[in-house]
């Protein structure tokens, strides 16, 4: 596990975001889990919309978005 870059959520505060995002209707949501301090949530694709928004949900530092798909070069 790389402590040089870890998260800053609690793991009380980490459980809920996973779990209020595993229970979204979301059809772009492949999953998300907890891991060194971060929620890392995986999707189809993200242009860097969507983690935007999780950082304003939730802040900085706090859900790691992956994204499934890259762009075509």
């Amino acid at each position: 596990m790389d402590t040089a870059h870890r998260g800053v959520g609690t793991p009380d505060q980490l459980r809920k975001i996973r779990n209020d995002l595993s229970q979204s209707s979301d059809p772009a949501l492949l999953y998300a889990k907890v891991e060194n301090g971060y929620v890392f949530v995986r999707v189809i694709y993200d242009d860097g919309t969507i983690q935007k928004n999780m950082d304003r949900l939730y802040g900085s530092k706090i859900v790691a978005v992956e994204s499934a798909l890259l762009p075509a070069t």
